[in-house]
């Protein structure tokens, strides 16, 4: 099943409303019962880029939110709710936020607050990345490979400005992962 256009409280275009990121967390499949505990796991990192679905398309009739105000505003509290169950679970966690550049002022802005909700609330090991505008050529407006390697080396220079960030891991400069050569276009 194809789970593109996915979003964190509004999937693209408002398709299923019942399904969206919120509803698929805690499950191990997304279309199985609730049942995904992370017990055991204590990551260092929890990158999350969410929202691009959300704020992708505009509102239509029907929909839950009147305009672009309250769907900001719920997605600012639906995240930093997110955030604070996260943190919970993972509390000596570095959440690295990603916020991309082409979903506009709206999304941009609720990220922006949704971090300061989240330090308001205690959490203070959160990060924003804001990342530049990709080239979306992959498969049906997705990132290329070129988006693909851009994310992560913003991700990494992100995380490397935190002190600690890596835990006891060893620190990775950009220049010290393996590059994968992007696959040639036909």
């Amino acid at each position: 099943r194809d789970s593109s256009g996915i979003g964190l409280i509004r999937n693209l275009d408002g398709a299923d409303p019942g399904m969206t990121m919120l509803d698929r967390y805690s499950r191990a499949l997304l279309d199985g019962p609730k049942v995904n505990s992370n017990k055991g796991w204590n990551p260092d990192i929890v990158v999350l880029a969410l929202g691009s679905n959300d704020f992708a398309t505009d509102l239509d009739r029907g929909e839950a939110w009147s305009g672009m105000d309250e769907l900001r505003a719920d997605f600012v509290h639906s995240y930093a709710g997110f955030l604070k169950t996260l943190q919970s679970r993972f509390p000596k966690a570095l959440f690295v936020l990603i916020a991309f550049k082409d979903y506009g002022r709206d999304y941009l802005e609720a990220h922006r607050a949704i971090l300061e909700a989240g330090r308001a609330g205690g959490l203070n090991r959160a990060i924003l990345a804001v990342l530049p505008k990709m080239q979306k050529t992959g498969c049906h407006w997705h990132p290329s490979s070129a988006d693909h390697q851009m994310i992560a080396d913003r991700i990494i220079e992100a995380i490397d400005t935190q002190p600690d960030a890596w835990g006891h891991r060893t620190p990775m400069a950009p220049a010290a992962i393996e590059r994968i050569p992007p696959v040639p276009t036909p």
